[in-house]
C-alpha cells in the first residue's frame, strides 16, 4: 500500500498512516512495534512504566544468586560492579541459607575516593541462636569492592536490595554483582557489626543490653545489690541512686548523681554488748584522687534493740532504715585524702554499753568523685560470743599429754601416740575431737586421725571411763577396708562364717581348720563330665575322712582288697577285646600254684576250697595232677582241669597229654558207639 512492500493492511487518519499489519503479522502503531502475548517477555525490549503496579525504585532487585549441593570450601565472596574509589555510598543485603541455618547481612559503607577503600563499614547481622557473624569487606586486585562471609554446606546465596546513597545512581541499584567461592580476604577490614536479637538468641550470654529487666530499670537493680550488701544512703540524703553496686569494681559505689558532694552511706549495724571489743577493716578507693573530702566514722546507738524498722545507725539520718544517733567515733579518718588504689583502713572499738554499731562513709568538702568500698570485715576480739565463752564452744589442747584429761569437749591434738593401745607408732601428729559430760568430764570419748605417713583414711575412737582411757578402735571406711585392713566383720555378703570343725551347715562361708583342711558335708558340682583318660581320682584311705587324690591303678588295687565283688542283677563281666577280661591266676603275682586248689567256679559260698585242699568243694578248678594232693587219678600227670563234687575230684582233663582220667564210666547213647584209639 502506497509504496510499501509486504504490508497487507494499513490504517490511515487524515491521510496519515496510523497502524500497519505486515505479511508476518507484525503490528506497528505510529511506526512503533505493538506488544502482545506473542512477542513480549525476555528479550522483547518492552520497557514498561510499572511492574506489577510498582515503580522501579520500589522494587528490591536480585543482583546475584548462587547455590551448591556440596560441602563448604573457602568463603563466599560477593563482588560489586564498582571500585572502592568510586565514592559510592550504599547499603546491600546478602541472604544466606546453608547447613540448615538462616543468616542475613545488611552491609553499608562509603567507597572513599581519596583512600580507595571502604569507609566506616557497618553491618546488621541476623542469625539463629547458634550462629555468629563472620564478615570482611575489602578491595580485590581489580579495585572492585567485595564482601566476604563464611561459607557453609549446601549454601545458597542471594545479593539483593541495593539502597542508593551519595553518588549512587538508580542504575547502580540494578547492576549485577558476582558471587564466587574465594578463601582470600586480601586488603580487607571487619565492619562494625550489630546483632539482631530475637527469641532464638537472647538470654544468658547473648550480650543483649536491654533497657529493662522484667520491667525493672538497671539502676534499681544496682541499688538493690548495694542494699543486699548492707549499705544504704545516709547523712542528709535518702536518694537511693547515691549508693549502688558497681559491676566493674564488684563493690559498692557512693556518688550523688546530682553532683552534690555532701552525701554518705551507712553499713548495716552489728549488735554489741557492753565491753565487747571489735576490730573493723574497710578497703576503699576513689575514682579520682584528692587530698581531702573522705570520711570514715563509727556511729553507735545505745539500746538493747533498734527501733522498729531501723537497721542502720548514722548522724543526720533521713533514710527510713537509718536510726539517727551522733555518738560513736568521729576520729577514725576525718576529711582525709583518698587514692585511686584500694587502701585498707582499720579501727578498734570498745562498746561502752549494749547497743548497735554502724560504719559510715562520707564525701564532703568538694570531693565529687565516686567512692568504691569493699565489704567491711568485723573481728570480735573479746572472749565471749553472744555471752558464751569460747572455751564452752570449742577446746583446743595443744600437744596434750597422752593421759591428760581435757577440761571440756572440743578439739584435741596428740604428738607421738606411742603408749597404750594406739593406732600406730612413731612421731605422728594426731588430731580430732573429744566429747565429755558437761558436769563430769571424767566420762566421754575421743575420735582422732592423722594426715601423716599417708594415713589420711585412718580414724580411731576410744572411750573415757572415770579418767581411764580405753583402747583405740579403728573405724573403717571405703578407703581403708579391703585386703590387709584387719577388718573383722560379722558376716561376709550376709553369710555367717562356719565353725572350724563343722562346715556342712546351710548358707555359711566354708573355712579351713587349724591344719588348713576344709571340713565339709556334701560336695556338689555342675561342672559337667568328660570322656578323657582318668589320671587322678580323689578318695580317702584312712579313718580321718580327708579326700586325697590317687592314681587309677591305686584305686583298682584298693578296690580288689575290699573283699567279694558282687555284680548287680542283670549285670555281666564283659570283655573289651578277645584276649583280656578273663580271671587271671596267682602263679606270677602270688607264687607257684601247681599244688594249689586254684578254683574257677563253685556252686556257693559253703562249697569253696581252701588254699591247697578242696574240702567240700562243688565246682571246677585248674591244677597240676602230680602235685595237687587232692588229685589221685591214674594218668593225671600234668596241668589240667578237675571237676569236684562233695570234696572229691573224680574227673581230670590232662592238658599235657590229652587224657581224660575219671573214677566212673563213660556212657553213650548213639547208634554207633565205638571206642577208638589215636
Amino acid at each position: 500500500m502506497r509504496g510499501q512492500t509486504n504490508v497487507e493492511l494499513a490504517f490511515y487518519s487524515n491521510n496519515t498512516e496510523r497502524m500497519t499489519i505486515d505479511a508476518a503479522g507484525v503490528v506497528t502503531i505510529g511506526g512503533n512495534t505493538a506488544w502482545h502475548g506473542g512477542n513480549d517477555g525476555t528479550g522483547s525490549g518492552l520497557d514498561a512504566d510499572l511492574l506489577d503496579g510498582q515503580q522501579r525504585d520500589n522494587l528490591g532487585a536480585t543482583l546475584a544468586t548462587y547455590g551448591t549441593t556440596g560441602a563448604s570450601t573457602g568463603r563466599v565472596r560477593c563482588t560489586a560492579p564498582f571500585n572502592t574509589n568510586s565514592a559510592h555510598m550504599f547499603q546491600i543485603t546478602i541472604s544466606l541459607y546453608g547447613s540448615y541455618k538462616i543468616e542475613t547481612y545488611v552491609v553499608g559503607g562509603y567507597m572513599y575516593a581519596s583512600t580507595n577503600q571502604w569507609y566506616s563499614p557497618t553491618c546488621i547481622y541476623t542469625g539463629d541462636g547458634n550462629s555468629s557473624p563472620d564478615i570482611k569487606v575489602g578491595r580485590d586486585s581489580n579495585g572492585k569492592a567485595y564482601i566476604s562471609v563464611a561459607n557453609r554446606n549446601y549454601m545458597g546465596v542471594r545479593v539483593h536490595n541495593m539502597t542508593r546513597g551519595y553518588q549512587t545512581s538508580v542504575s547502580d541499584t540494578y547492576d549485577p554483582w558476582t558471587i564466587t567461592i574465594d578463601a582470600g580476604t586480601e586488603d580487607s577490614v571487619t565492619p562494625t557489626t550489630y546483632k539482631t536479637y530475637h527469641t532464638g538468641n537472647d538470654g544468658s550470654g547473648s550480650g543483649l543490653d536491654a533497657d529493662l529487666l522484667d520491667g525493672v530499670q538497671g539502676a534499681s537493680i544496682t541499688q538493690s545489690l548495694a542494699r543486699f550488701s548492707g549499705w544504704v544512703p545516709t547523712y542528709t540524703t535518702s536518694d537511693e541512686s547515691a549508693v549502688t553496686w558497681n559491676y566493674t569494681e564488684n563493690t559498692v559505689e557512693i556518688k550523688d548523681p546530682s553532683g552534690d558532694a555532701s552525701i554518705g552511706a551507712a553499713y548495716k549495724a552489728v549488735k554489741l554488748k557492753s565491753g565487747d571489743k571489735v576490730r573493723i577493716n574497710v578497703q576503699a578507693k576513689g575514682s579520682v584522687a584528692d587530698t581531702d573530702g573522705f570520711y570514715l566514722r563509727l556511729y553507735f546507738y545505745n539500746g538493747t534493740s533498734l527501733p522498729d524498722g531501723k537497721t542502720h545507725v548514722s548522724h543526720n539520718a533521713t533514710h527510713p532504715l537509718v536510726q539517727e544517733d551522733s555518738s560513736g567515733d568521729n576520729g577514725w579518718h576525718e576529711n582525709s585524702s583518698i587514692s585511686t588504689s584500694y587502701v585498707s583502713y582499720s579501727r578498734d572499738y570498745t562498746a561502752s554499753a549494749d547497743g548497735y554499731l554502724s560504719i559510715v562513709i562520707l564525701n564532703w568538702t568538694g570531693y565529687t568523685g565516686s567512692i568504691y568500698v569493699k565489704e567491711p570485715i568485723i573481728h570480735f576480739e573479746n572472749n565471749a560470743i553472744d555471752g558464751i565463752q569460747s572455751v564452752d564452744i570449742a577446746k583446743y589442747s595443744e600437744y596434750a599429754a597422752y593421759d591428760t584429761v581435757l577440761q571440756d569437749s572440743g578439739f584435741i591434738s596428740y604428738y607421738a601416740l606411742t603408749t597404750g593401745a594406739r593406732p600406730t607408732t612413731g612421731t605422728s601428729y594426731w588430731s580430732g575431737i573429744q566429747s565429755v559430760l558437761y558436769n563430769d568430764t571424767k566420762y566421754g570419748w575421743q575420735l582422732v586421725g592423722t594426715s601423716q605417713h599417708n594415713h589420711t583414711e585412718d580414724l580411731y575412737v576410744r572411750k573415757i571411763n572415770n579418767n581411764t582411757y580405753g583402747s583405740w578402735s579403728r573405724i573403717w571406711t571405703e578407703a581403708s577396708d579391703g585386703p590387709g585392713s584387719g577388718l573383722d566383720a560379722d558376716t561376709l555378703d550376709g553369710l555367717q562364717l562356719a565353725g572350724a570343725s563343722r562346715n556342712n551347715v546351710a548358707n555359711q562361708v566354708v573355712r579351713t581348720n587349724s591344719s588348713g583342711y576344709i571340713n565339709a558335708g556334701w560336695i556338689n558340682t555342675t561342672s559337667g563330665s568328660h570322656n578323657n583318660t582318668v589320671t587322678k581320682v580323689y578318695s580317702t584311705y584312712t579313718t580321718d575322712g580327708y579326700i586325697r587324690y590317687c592314681t587309677p591303678n591305686h584305686l583298682a588295687t584298693s578296690i580288689t582288697s575290699f573283699g567279694d565283688v558282687k555284680l548287680a542283677a542283670g549285670k555281666h563281666l564283659m570283655r573289651s577285646d578277645h584276649h583280656s577280661g578273663h580271671l587271671e591266676g596267682s602263679y606270677n603275682n602270688v607264687g607257684a600254684n601247681s599244688y594249689k586248689s586254684n578254683p574257677i567256679y563253685t556252686i556257693g559260698s559253703n562249697y569253696n576250697p581252701s588254699d591247697a585242699a578242696i574240702g567240700n568243694m562243688y565246682g571246677i578248678g585248674y591244677t597240676h595232677g602230680n602235685n595237687a594232693t587232692f588229685v589221685s587219678l591214674t594218668g593225671a600227670t600234668s596241668w589240667g582241669m578237675y571237676v569236684a563234687s562233695d570234696g572229691d575230684a573224680r574227673i581230670f582233663l590232662n592238658a599235657g597229654s590229652g587224657h581224660v582220667s575219671m573214677t566212673g564210666s563213660v556212657y553213650e547213647s548213639a547208634s554207633d558207639a565205638r571206642l577208638k584209639t589215636m
